[in-house]
């Protein structure tokens, strides 16, 4: 008790000074009693927030608050996370840019219990997706600050994956591939993985594309969109699903004007032309010659 005395029944009034009060600053209550003489009786209470002279500059401070990469849909999920500031006062919660909660009074004097803050997903993430969550935060200076964390929510029982991408080739990737400059020819990769993120498509060293991909998505180009210089070039593509595993495949490619290929050709000697178009009678009788020996010998034999 601060003060007791009589009062006019009509009306009365109570004077104080802060400064007779609180000696420090914080939050207090001040509550009022009235009694009469015939034993009735009445309170109030004021709530009285205490701040320093000075304003402070410090903004709320965020902790423990951090991606999370999988949500199942439906399954009880609490975010917590701390606001410390030691004049704390409201934060506001953004889902997509939609504003979810709003002036939320939080007490953050320290890294306390009381400062810990909580969103229950399962009450606002009900698909399948990507969320992002905006929080900002209000001192009772004005001060603000504020954090942005991302969700991913799915349908399927989450299970590690430690399998990296399989990918397969039209291409026969163990050996030199010749290919002659200008002409059309196709290189296709399919890419498989139960949890499938993007790929990187390298040409001599060079990054050329990067993309997303599904499991099955076949990734098809031409050579001569890509090489239009002799010599020896490389072909790398490498596959990354969303638990980081990766895979990579090769291509050795031999690059050849049209000149340089014509002149290693198969092409037949005039000889070569002329045995090959020996007449069908003349291989019967080559092949038979032995045949026809052999019966000789056994008649002559017989004779004598």
């Amino acid at each position: 008790m601060i003060a007791s005395g009589n009062y006019n029944p009509d009306y009365f009034e109570f004077y104080f000074t802060g400064k007779e009060l609180f000696s420090e600053t914080g939050v207090y209550t001040l509550s009022i009693f009235a009694n009469d003489t015939d034993g009735n009786n009445e309170y109030c209470e004021l709530s009285i927030n205490v701040v320093p002279s000075q304003p402070e500059l410090d903004p709320p401070a965020f902790g423990d608050i951090y991606d999370v990469d999988y949500y199942r849909v439906g399954d009880y999920y609490d975010l917590s996370f701390y606001i410390v500031d030691k004049y704390p006062n409201i934060y506001n919660v953004y889902i997509n840019g939609n504003l979810t909660l709003s002036d939320v009074p939080y007490e953050g004097y320290g890294w306390y219990p009381e400062a810990l803050q909580h969103l229950q997903l399962h009450n606002y993430i009900f698909e399948e997706g990507t969320y992002e969550i905006y929080i900002e935060a209000f001192d009772q200076w004005g001060n603000n600050n504020n954090v942005t964390i991302y969700v991913n929510a799915y349908n399927e029982i989450y299970q590690d994956d430690y399998d990296p991408p399989q990918i397969d080739s039209n291409m026969n990737y163990w050996h030199i591939i010749e290919y002659t400059i200008g002409t059309s020819q196709t290189v296709k990769f399919t890419l498989y993985d139960a949890n499938p993120d993007y790929y990187e498509l390298y040409i001599d060293g060079d990054l050329e594309k990067t993309d997303s991909y599904t499991d099955g998505t076949t990734i098809s180009f031409n050579l001569n969109t890509y090489i239009t210089d002799e010599g020896m070039h490389t072909i790398k593509i490498i596959a990354y699903d969303t638990f980081g595993n990766s895979n990579e495949m090769k291509l050795s490619i031999k690059a050849v004007s049209e000149s340089s290929s014509s002149g290693d050709t198969n092409e037949t000697t005039s000889q070569d032309k002329q045995t090959l178009d020996l007449p069908f009678n003349f291989w019967s009788l080559f092949i038979a010659l032995p045949i026809i020996t052999i019966i000789a010998k056994k008649l002559k034999k017989f004779k004598t």
